[in-house]
């Protein structure tokens, strides 16, 4: 999250419902020509949000599991 922004005339491409390029609009139209076209209409693409809520009995802070967990770092109890 430390380099977190507002990135304009961006596209994502999706493959197999995973995320399979991020960059220029240009770029990837030229690159996924024949790919379905989903106009965001000057709206924000934003990932899922976490609540980041804890309860007192947890020991750990909680900011250093989202940290783990936004780089794809499995913990104890993920799904």
């Amino acid at each position: 999250m430390r380099d977190a922004g507002i990135l304009k005339h961006i596209a994502v491409a999706v493959s197999n419902g995973r995320i399979a390029a991020i960059g220029g609009a240009r770029d990837l139209q030229d690159a996924y020509a024949g790919a379905e076209v989903v106009d965001c209409e000057g709206g924000v693409l934003t990932p899922g949000l976490v609540d980041s809520h804890t309860h007192a009995g947890l020991a750990s802070l909680r900011f250093e599991t989202h940290e783990l967990r936004g780089r794809g770092i499995r913990l104890h109890g993920d799904r």
